[in-house]
């Protein structure tokens, strides 16, 4: 077992949120101390931003779901490139040619699920009629056209994305 070296800060734990591979890296995020390249036995610090909860790689684009907003890294210099108010993003999935992801406070029960599409975030709650707002999860199951979402209180809620209601 290897403990890769890095800086740690005395003010608090360096906790990390999630991975992404990019061209063959791996990459970790942190609540508190940024975004690193994991690199033999260090971690090389590759940008700042704080309270990523989730990350996502897609179409040469790096999505990251912080405390306050979707953020779109460029792949090359970790430069934000694009902002969108939406705040607790926990995951990340794509389904049907289109970027999708889930979110609900920390602390009411004010999540949704979001899609980008033409550059827009669109929630899509009320489009799949979605009865609850404490989102946590969720996978898309592509040969059934099946979206599973994992709630904090709410249990399992299974939607059939073939059903004529949705198209």
């Amino acid at each position: 077992i290897i403990n890769p070296s890095f800086i740690q800060n005395p003010n608090h734990e360096f906790s990390i949120s999630s991975f992404f591979v990019l061209n063959n890296k791996v990459y970790l995020t942190t609540l508190n101390d940024g975004l690193y390249l994991i690199e033999d036995n260090e971690l090389v610090k590759v940008n700042d931003i704080k309270k990523i909860f989730s990350s996502y790689v897609w179409k040469n684009k790096i999505y990251l779901g912080t405390e306050t907003e979707l953020l779109i890294l460029d792949d090359k210099k970790f430069d934000v490139i694009k902002k969108y108010p939406v705040s607790s993003i926990w995951q990340f999935t794509n389904y049907n040619n289109g970027i999708s992801f889930i979110s609900s406070g920390i602390y009411a029960n004010d999540g949704g699920i979001y899609r980008l599409e033409d550059e827009k975030v669109v929630n899509r709650v009320e489009i799949l009629k979605i009865p609850f707002l404490d989102l946590k999860s969720f996978a898309y199951d592509k040969k059934n056209e099946f979206l599973y979402i994992g709630t904090q209180n709410n249990g399992l809620i299974q939607i059939n994305l073939n059903a004529s209601i949705f198209h």
